[in-house]
């Protein structure tokens, strides 16, 4: 199958050095994605599930669209419960662990990380919380790379854009976005008790852990809307998947990247036990 621009290709694929995916043309992953989904008028595009919000936008500008997917279906009733997600923390065919080499500043002590296997990635069996991170995280991936566009300020841009929160709205948030955030539904008294005591020994209330300032005790927002969860699923695929454009590849593995001349041409997918071949005349971009 021949493809004209991007590839997005997740699970199993082989790993891709660091540098060589963190910048394209001078812009971090996800906005040079939008961007050129923006100005895509290509017929066939690949992405995987980890970029949905792309996927969306590649869909709205004519571009026929194959989603490949290492995991099943997102479809079982749990998953959408907020609290759905707890009993699989143990183990469930919807994600895997890996472990971490150890990690010196934790005592030398190994972790497991779950990682999604299901439509929707870890957004379809995650805890839900909404945590952008801090600023000085992103300032520091600029002065890293020497590249403006990691920086605070200019990602923030994305997030208010991908951003449809319930309670506010301001330079922060956005309302208009797929991605639903909102307020915990219901909070027990054992929280309410520790965020009381914490502001009488001087910590002081937030009521907003993603406008820039993490500093303080108070409740987190979820991906959640109106008492269900809001995966990838739910905000970016659902609202076009019977779109004819969009073509959906599940239990399928990336094994192999195509490289010719130098440049990634194309993926290597396992279906059914059965290796195909699909190829893009433009760009790959993998994700995890």
């Amino acid at each position: 199958m021949n493809i004209k621009t991007v590839i997005l290709a997740r699970g199993g694929s082989k790993r891709i050095p660091k540098k060589n995916i963190i910048n394209i043309n001078g812009k971090p992953l996800i906005q040079y994605s939008i961007e050129a989904a923006k100005a895509s008028k290509a017929k066939d595009i690949f992405v995987s599930t980890d970029c949905s919000d792309i996927m969306l936008e590649t869909i709205k500008n004519n571009a026929n669209v194959l989603l490949i997917e290492e995991g099943g279906d997102y479809k079982n009733p749990f998953l959408k419960m907020p609290a759905g997600f707890i009993p699989m923390l143990d183990g469930s065919p919807y994600h895997r662990f890996h472990t971490t080499i150890s990690q010196k500043q934790l005592n030398d002590r190994k972790h497991d990380i779950a990682q999604g296997k299901i439509l929707g990635g870890g957004s379809s069996i995650n805890g839900m919380v909404y945590m952008r991170g801090r600023p000085s995280d992103y300032n520091a991936w600029e002065n890293e790379v020497g590249d403006k566009y990691w920086n605070w300020d200019n990602l923030l841009n994305s997030y208010v854009a991908l951003e449809g929160n319930q309670r506010f709205n301001n330079k922060y948030h956005g309302i208009d976005g797929p991605l639903k955030v909102s307020d915990p539904k219901y909070v027990v008294k054992g929280t309410d008790l520790y965020i009381k005591t914490m502001q009488g020994l001087g910590l002081p209330f937030n009521s907003d852990f993603n406008d820039g300032s993490q500093y303080g005790v108070g409740l987190m927002q979820l991906t959640t809307n109106y008492g269900k969860r809001c995966s990838a699923v739910d905000a970016f695929i659902n609202p076009i998947r019977n779109n004819k454009k969009l073509s959906i590849k599940l239990k399928s593995i990336v094994t192999k990247i195509i490289i010719e001349n130098n440049k990634a041409i194309g993926v290597e997918v396992l279906e059914k036990g059965k290796i195909h071949k699909y190829f893009a005349n433009n760009e790959i971009i993998i994700t995890a």
